[in-house]
């Protein structure tokens, strides 16, 4: 018998149930394991997890990657106790472990300050709701139930809808239960929240509605809340993982989860052992991302997070956005430049090898890596060091003849070789360090100046770098150094850009939800700040009401006037002062209105007036969908099953709050009411051959006929 189960959830949307039965379960990508999940990013025996004396508890196996329970990471060999509901995060993997109770008459304490119970009643029914007791995380399932009971002496049909909550998120088992006299029903509310970035976390109000079909105006409500929890998951991808002299990489974060994700990228070259270069080998990008065949994923893993890599200094990075903060479902871009430490001016081409890794700011902290590859190219050959070496040992005899003239000289010229600030982009986000190196030669004082106002001084001869924050800078400035010898001077000086990260403070749309086939406006509020515009995308699909093709950082617009026929999606596109862009995106749901008899039936007939004919009837709790009405607004037009509609008067139904009838989209190209047609008779030759003669007073020869009609 099992005495739990774990629902797995992968991030392409695979889910699948596992239930435990053994007394202790290994997990891990291994086929030597009780659940062998396949997936790279697990190690091969990662968890257990046991029941002992009626408690269940979870292991970490010393797992690579390790593993985390509600956002903590466990230590190696740590053991957990699991009450049930605890979500476990193992690689990209998400795992809920949901308790199954065999001993159901165990006497458990009360806990009814955090047991939703509502009971609510009418003389001829009432209700009994018994909500949630436990959040619940998006792609699980969790569930309340409603126990209806008729008090009256006539069976009753009943009608139960829930509000407060997306309409695909709920399902019912028995949404209209029929019940005898004195006698109660169940009707189980099921309840799962899209896996999606648009999955807000929070506390959901929801209304359970019930009345009985025959009498609509009797209605009861009770009210209980869903708790809907957070979940986080990130995607990166390098745009293209090998270039070469002063091309950038271009990576792409997208924020795939619910909850807002600080992301740190940072880069760090790599020595990669003989070995792993022959298994790497196998490695090729493909579409931007790195791929490793089937027979090489598993070690190239091993490979990446059990000791091969050592870093290697011969790189300087500059990306121009280290730190971000994505809002769910929101995607960003950020450039980053390799440049060698030291230039080779003579030698064949050299690749460098660096890894590109961004890490979650959430408690989970989890951990992408990708490979990418520069090649530095020398402007001269080999063999052009010899020739020079040999110029260079010629001139010895003269350099020598000469050092005594050259002792008597002042102090030496001081020289400042080189200047590089932040691995030589001209684009920094304010905020983060600024990185100064440089290379001299005989100077005894180096002052550094920011704007021609100084910041620091150095004395060690042996300093190269110094770091400085940008916290207090915006826009152009000049970065200044000065070396001093004696009363000789050298400067340098570089001018970089100091500006403003964006970051989505909010995208928001009203209302989230909207209704088929009505006449409705929509409006969207967003701020960016960093952004020097932003533009929409998507509302072409809703609306033909023209926008402006561009907008400030941030804006307001109302009374977008549409018809919805499909969920859409409308995209927030911003762009900052250097070209980086971020996209935040809002998903409106469109749900069907929904109509009911409000008497006993409804005819229906195959266009908008009484003369048509019949094509069916509605009994009464029948519920449709209407889909236009006619341009009087005295009839509503129905779908029915095989593409068939008909018209019914629109006195003669009840329809669902959530839209008004009048804003019900005018129906075209209606069916004309048939005419009643009458026959006119037409005198002919053919008639008039046939018909019966009329007595006429000039004809003499009728007169005796008439004469004898009237004696007979």
């Amino acid at each position: 018998m099992a005495y739990g189960r774990l629902d797995v959830f992968w991030p392409d949307g695979l889910f699948r149930t596992f239930p435990l039965t053994e007394q202790t379960s290994s997990i891990g990508r291994s086929s030597g394991n009780t659940i062998m999940l396949d997936t790279n990013t697990i190690s091969r025996y990662h968890i257990s997890i046991a029941q002992e004396k009626g408690q269940v508890f979870l292991t970490d196996l010393d797992s690579v990657n390790g593993t985390f329970i509600d956002g903590v990471r466990l230590t190696g060999s740590e053991k957990r106790a699991l009450g049930g509901g605890e979500e476990i995060q193992i690689g990209t993997l998400r795992i809920i472990y949901h308790r199954i109770d065999d001993q159901p008459t165990q006497p458990m304490a009360a806990v009814e300050e955090e047991t939703q119970r509502v009971e609510v009643s009418l003389p001829e029914f009432n209700i009994h709701v018994q909500g949630p007791e436990q959040g619940v995380a998006p792609g699980a399932h969790i569930s309340a139930q409603l126990i209806i009971s008729n008090t009256s002496d006539d069976i009753m049909r009943y009608a139960v809808e829930v509000d407060g909550l997306p309409a695909d998120w709920v399902r019912l088992d028995r949404p209209t239960p029929r019940i005898t006299a004195q006698n109660t029903a169940e009707v189980l509310i099921n309840i799962k929240p899209t896996r999606r970035y648009d999955s807000k976390p929070g506390i959901y109000p929801v209304s359970v509605r019930v009345y009985p079909q025959e009498k609509p105006e009797m209605k009861l409500q009770a009210e209980i809340t869903l708790q809907v929890l957070p979940f986080g998951g990130f995607g990166m991808a390098l745009q293209n993982q090998r270039l070469k002299g002063k091309e950038r990489f271009r990576l792409h974060l997208h924020n795939q989860g619910s909850a807002n994700l600080p992301l740190t990228v940072s880069a760090a070259g790599v020595d990669v052992s003989p070995m792993a270069l022959g298994i790497l080998a196998g490695a090729r990008p493909i579409g931007g991302k790195a791929s490793v065949n089937a027979v090489n994923a598993r070690e190239h893993v091993r490979l990446m997070t059990q000791g091969t890599r050592k870093t290697n200094e011969t790189l300087d990075f500059s990306i121009t956005s280290a730190k971000v903060t994505l809002a769910p479902g929101a995607r960003q871009m950020v450039q980053l430049e390799a440049r060698p430490k030291r230039t080779s001016m003579f030698g064949a081409p050299r690749e460098h090898v660096f890894d590109v890794s961004v890490r979650s700011g959430d408690p989970s902290g989890f951990l992408a890596v990708q490979r990418a590859y520069y090649t530095e190219t020398p402007p001269l050959p080999q063999w052009t060091l010899y020739v020079i070496a040999a110029g260079i040992l010629a001139m010895l005899l003269l350099i020598v003849g000469g050092l005594a003239l050259v002792l008597r000289q002042p102090p030496p010229q001081p020289v400042i070789t080189s200047l590089t600030v932040q691995g030589g982009s001209a684009q920094i986000p304010r905020g983060e360090t600024l990185s100064i190196t440089w290379l001299a030669t005989d100077v005894a004082d180096l002052s550094i100046s920011l704007n021609g106002t100084p910041v620091a001084s150095v004395t060690d001869p042996e300093l190269n770098s110094i770091n400085l924050s940008t916290e207090n800078l915006a826009g152009q400035v000049i970065v200044s150094l000065l070396g001093t010898n004696g009363d000789q001077q050298a400067s340098a000086s570089q001018t970089i850009n100091v500006y403003q990260p964006m970051q989505a403070e909010f995208f928001a749309a009203e209302p989230a939800q909207m209704v088929r086939y009505v006449v409705q406006s929509l409006s969207l509020r967003w701020n960016v700040p960093g952004a020097v515009s932003t533009r929409l995308s998507g509302v072409e699909s809703f609306s033909n009401t023209p926008l402006q093709p561009t907008f400030g950082a941030q804006g307001t617009i109302s009374e977008i006037v549409g018809v919805p026929q499909n969920p859409f999606s409308i995209t927030l596109i911003a762009e900052d002062e250097i070209g980086n862009t971020l996209e935040q995106s809002i998903t409106i749901d469109v749900v069907n209105p929904e109509c009911i008899p409000a008497g006993e039936s409804v005819i229906l007939r195959a266009g908008p007036d009484a003369a048509h004919q019949v094509v069916g009837t509605l009994n009464p709790g029948a519920r449709v969908v209407v889909d236009a009405q006619d341009a009087g607004r005295r009839w509503l037009r129905v779908q029915l099953s095989g593409g068939v509609t008909g018209w019914g008067q629109r006195a003669e139904f009840a329809c669902a709050p959530n839209f008004n009838v009048d804003n019900l989209q005018i129906a075209v190209n209606v069916l004309p009411a048939p005419t009643a047609v009458i026959p006119t008779a037409t005198l002919t030759s053919t008639l008039t051959a046939t018909a019966t003669p009329t007595p006429t007073r000039t004809s003499t020869a009728t007169r005796p006929a008439s004469a004898g009609i009237g004696g007979g």
